[in-house]
């Protein structure tokens, strides 16, 4: 079996071992590393929505180009697309490029999705959150 540490060489690493040297040099504050790491996980495996989710996390903070980051969290949307978080922020970038339609769009969805969230929180039992109605 190839070893997974960071010393294996590039090839022998998987894109989840690529994904999880990301996710530790984003916790470390490592921004542009983490980028570089996640992108390469992308090239290898394209399927897994947490790696999406974490390039759209890192552009977001690094302040990059608007379309950039809508395509970001547009794949991710494709992946999830009841998913509030990528909702919201898309609602807000296409605001941000002057895309009224489907920001208006996005967050009609949102608020749908986030009815359902509250909706079902109060069915399993859950306290509603002070003014979520």
């Amino acid at each position: 079996a190839a070893s997974t540490s960071p010393a294996a060489p590039p090839a022998a690493r998987s894109a989840d071992d690529w994904f999880q040297e990301a996710t530790q040099a984003h916790g470390s504050g490592d921004r542009d590393r983490a980028l570089g790491l996640v992108q390469y996980a992308l090239r290898l495996d394209a399927s897994k929505v947490e790696y999406f989710m974490l390039l759209a996390k890192l552009l977001d903070e690094g302040q990059a180009d608007l379309r950039t980051r809508i395509k970001a969290h547009e794949n991710v949307h494709r992946m999830v697309p009841k998913d509030p978080d990528t909702l919201v922020s898309l609602a807000e970038l296409y605001e941000a490029v002057g895309m009224e339609a489907r920001a208006k769009r996005m967050w009609d969805l949102a608020r749908a999705v986030a009815q359902s969230y509250f909706v079902s929180r109060e069915r399993l039992g859950f306290p509603m959150l002070a003014g979520a109605r």
